[in-house]
């Protein structure tokens, strides 16, 4: 999906924010996280995003969901910046 148009959230006063939508499904999950999570020195961010979705997708397929947020913070053993993961998880059908 692409991103929505407008500057990083909080970077400027005044900013207008594009919007999307997106319908989440049970079982889903929605990730937010800083640039610390996935941002190292001298690497293309793309890099640091697909490592994360890797760690991501390999926790969750390991039945770690419960605790997704507070996994990925801990996996970064390189705390050069700030480090914030909020997950937002939809419970599948029962």
């Amino acid at each position: 999906m692409p991103q929505p148009e407008g500057c990083l959230l909080g970077a400027a006063f005044h900013s207008t924010y594009g919007q999307e939508a997106i319908d989440l499904l049970p079982g889903d999950h929605l990730l937010f996280y800083t640039d610390g999570l996935v941002e190292k020195p001298g690497e293309d961010i793309e890099r640091g995003l697909e490592r994360l979705a890797g760690r991501a997708v390999k926790l969750l397929g390991e039945g770690g969901s419960a605790m997704l947020a507070r996994t990925l913070a801990a996996l970064r053993s390189e705390n050069r910046d700030d480090i914030c993961v909020l997950d937002i998880h939809l419970p599948g059908d029962a």
